[in-house]
């Protein structure tokens, strides 16, 4: 079987998954797709909510309250106030966490057999890239001033304001802007100046309370204890899933199906 077909597959199972838990998980009559809509096209979802946080379908639908494990698709928009922030699980096990204040579209989610396309638009806020591509695969975050791409894995923070500042933790981010390109390698700082006009590129400052946070948050993720681990209907093997897995450390599912969009193990 081609990978776009099993791609489209366990999308398929991904949001039948999400419809079958019930309560824990969101409200259908607000959040519900059409079949041609949800099983199409590669499916995220929110994988983390705290606080304030505001979900658009497409420009010219209501928002609405976010909650969590609520699919997203392409052209969704995610809003996040004051005191809030969340996490976006991405169907690879990539994640985008957003802080207060953020807005962030999905702007294209290309299913391509030789490696998946991922872009987003952070128009302002602070977000947090964790990618989880093969090496084929583009993961590319926009502003209004630059283009970082990854091909691969890496973990980098990106934050939109009077000036675009990037800093990377792991692996390689390609910019594109106006005023250059330039790759931005781990424990380096990029900056944009406002007028576009010139960059920099210097050593990475020391980690502040968001950076922190994402690490905690990323080593949570790879630990069994996670409260995602069997908490599904029924068993990995009635399932078809126990040659894949939800976890970013790759342990294979087994017992009670995992909630979470299930991946290939390497």
């Amino acid at each position: 079987m081609k990978r776009s077909a099993v791609r489209t597959m366990m999308n398929a199972i991904f949001i039948l998954a999400l419809f079958l838990s019930g309560n824990r998980l969101f409200r259908a009559q607000e959040y519900s797709y059409s079949a041609n809509e949800a099983y199409q096209g590669r499916v995220l979802r929110l994988s983390l909510v705290e606080g304030d946080v505001s979900i658009q379908h497409g420009p010219d639908e209501k928002w609405l309250d976010a909650a969590i494990n609520v699919p997203l698709v392409q052209g969704d928009r995610v809003w996040v106030g004051d005191q809030g922030r969340i996490e976006i699980e991405f169907d690879n096990g990539s994640y985008v966490r957003l802080a207060s204040n953020s807005v962030l579209e999905i702007q294209q989610l290309d299913l391509n057999p030789d490696g998946n396309y991922s872009q987003v638009f952070l128009s302002q806020g602070l977000a947090y890239i964790y990618t989880r591509e093969n090496d084929n695969a583009t993961f590319r975050v926009m502003t209004p001033s630059l283009a970082a791409d990854v091909f691969g894995s890496a973990r980098y923070r990106l934050s939109v304001d009077d000036r675009d500042d990037l800093t990377v933790f792991r692996g390689e981010v390609i910019i594109n802007s106006a005023a250059g390109n330039v790759t931005v390698r781990s424990h380096e700082l990029f900056s944009l100046a406002p007028n576009d006009s010139r960059y920099s590129v210097s050593s990475a400052p020391g980690n502040d309370d968001w950076d922190r946070w994402n690490f905690e948050r990323d080593s949570y993720l790879t630990q069994a204890t996670s409260p995602a681990v069997n908490t599904g209907a029924g068993t990995s093997l009635a399932a078809g899933l126990i040659l894949f897995t939800t976890s970013p450390a790759n342990v294979v599912d087994s017992g009670i199906v995992d909630m979470g969009y299930h991946y290939t193990v390497p």
